[in-house]
């Protein structure tokens, strides 16, 4: 997210995206049920398995990808500083 929109743009994104998912849920039962009825869930699990992976085709393609910015040691290592006193997650540390 913070990669794909600006600062002032980051709030409202988010919100869409994690509204997404009541509407999501919201819309599956009354998408489902008519395809489980009328064709039985084998056909139904198929229907949205295509259509999975139409909208991730449609999205691989239409969005436009940034590599994230390069940090020295990987984007990981700002997080593994060590912060005093002498637990730690790694066996070799010393």
């Amino acid at each position: 997210m913070s990669e794909q929109f600006t600062g002032s743009a980051r709030p409202k994104m988010s919100s869409l995206m994690i509204s997404s998912n009541y509407v999501g849920s919201l819309l599956a039962p009354l998408v489902m049920a008519p395809l489980l009825i009328y064709f039985g869930w084998r056909h139904a699990f198929f229907a949205v398995g295509a259509a999975g992976l139409i909208f991730g085709f449609v999205y691989y393609h239409l969005i436009p990808h940034r590599p994230p910015a390069a940090s020295p040691g990987g984007p990981w290592r700002p997080g593994m500083k060590r912060r005093g006193g002498s637990a730690s997650c790694s066996p070799a540390a010393g």
